[in-house]
């Protein structure tokens, strides 16, 4: 058997087996007629067989070194040798693939200087084994102490040798409950997404590390709108932006202050407009300006209580918003129903659906007795729509 699969023993068999039969190793793997040279090979595709063909004498360690360290590290044990390891190649992948094995292969007198970042990354729990300021790339990787190793802050942070340029967004995201250690509005970076984990991240502080001319409004408004809003009387007044989707969105309590129907983006914004302002409908409700095509369904669904305030058949969008139509307009069906927009069959199915889902809803949870009445209410009605539903149809169809 194996003289077929090893054809002759051809030197470029080894690698034609391991590529291309790996799953079948154990009736072709021959430790003689195998060229090592290959052996890293093994290592990649034949991991599962590890213990099947592992030599340390003959694998090619200068090859190979990083593959073991990526694709065998639960082997780990069985092939470590330290005097052995490709440390110049392989260095980083042991630190990235090994490091619950930290312990067996750390070295306290090698220079760990070139890849002190990826010990920060990946080995943050063996902290206090491994840290040495003088030696730690300050300059380059600042932030990956504050992303990984924010649990030690206290033993890393040095605010002479941080690179504030590189890592202030880091300190605010990571190392938010130390704010007021590390704080220096001077050095902080607001640029680089420095303004946006302030108001995501840091917004409990905001009073302290407000300064409208130094946040980047452009990029980091959102967040502001959205995590900083209880503070909006603070922020607002500096705002380059007047009227937005933004604040539609998130600071809808503060609708008056910031609503300008000739500012506001209708564009890009009704849709927030209907979705999170929906009681200040009648103060920002405009047929002409909102974006029927992309936001009809919008209305259907929030602001169906508003229906025959909005309802225009002809601007409305169809195809954006007829399931919405059905599923929260069902109480107006015989205002909006159209054979002509909107097909009969195609409605029946929406209906029958929407009263399975609440006759599913009224058998599988424990409802009190008035939200069962409402909902067996819902069902009958339902069920009469469905019927005036097939009457219609039978007439179209005569006609």
């Amino acid at each position: 058997m194996r003289k077929n699969w090893w054809n002759n023993n051809s030197k470029d068999a080894s690698l034609k087996l391991v590529l291309e039969h790996a799953k079948y190793f154990p009736l072709w793997w021959d430790p003689n007629k195998f060229d090592w040279s290959y052996s890293s090979m093994l290592a990649n595709y034949c991991t599962d067989y590890f213990e099947d063909w592992w030599d340390s004498e003959k694998f090619d360690w200068k090859l190979g070194s990083h593959v073991l360290a990526q694709r065998c590290s639960k082997y780990f044990d069985k092939w470590w040798d330290p005097k052995k390891f490709n440390w110049q190649d392989a260095t980083r992948t042991l630190i990235e693939h090994c490091s619950e094995h930290f312990d067996k292969w750390w070295d306290p007198e090698r220079d760990w200087s070139s890849v002190s970042y990826l010990l920060a990354k990946y080995c943050a729990r063996h902290f206090h084994k491994w840290w040495n300021p003088d030696k730690y790339d300050w300059d380059c990787y600042s932030s990956y102490l504050a992303e990984y190793c924010s649990d030690y802050f206290f033993d890393w942070w040095d605010p002479k040798r941080y690179n504030w340029d590189e890592g202030s967004r880091e300190l605010a995201q990571y190392c938010s409950k130390y704010f007021h250690f590390w704080w220096n509005p001077e050095k902080y970076n607001w640029e680089l997404g420095g303004s946006w984990a302030l108001a995501e991240h840091c917004s409990e502080f905001f009073e302290v590390w407000w300064d409208p001319d130094k946040f980047d409004w452009y990029f980091a408004l959102e967040s502001l709108a959205e995590h900083c809003s209880q503070y909006f009387d603070i922020w607002y007044p500096s705002s380059p932006v007047r009227s937005s989707s933004v604040f539609a969105k998130y600071c809808s309590q503060y609708f008056d202050k910031w609503w300008d129907s000739e500012q506001y983006d209708w564009v890009a914004g009704s849709e927030h407009l209907a979705k999170h302002c929906s009681q200040h409908f009648h103060k920002w409700w405009n047929p002409t300006k909102y974006n029927w095509s992309m936001a009809s369904r919008a209305l259907a669904r929030y602001c169906n209580k508003y229906f025959k305030d909005w309802w225009d058949p002809e601007r409305f969008n169809w195809l954006n918003g007829a399931e919405e139509l059905i599923l929260y307009c069902t109480e107006h069906i015989n205002t909006w129903w159209d054979p002509e927009k909107l097909e009969p069959e195609f409605t029946k199915k929406l209906l029958k659906h929407i009263q399975l889902q609440t006759t599913d809803s009224v058998s599988a949870h424990n409802q009190t007795t008035k939200d069962t009445n409402v909902r067996q209410d819902l069902i009958e009605k339902l069920s009469q729509l469905i019927k005036s539903l097939d009457s219609l149809i039978k007439e179209l169809k005569k006609d």
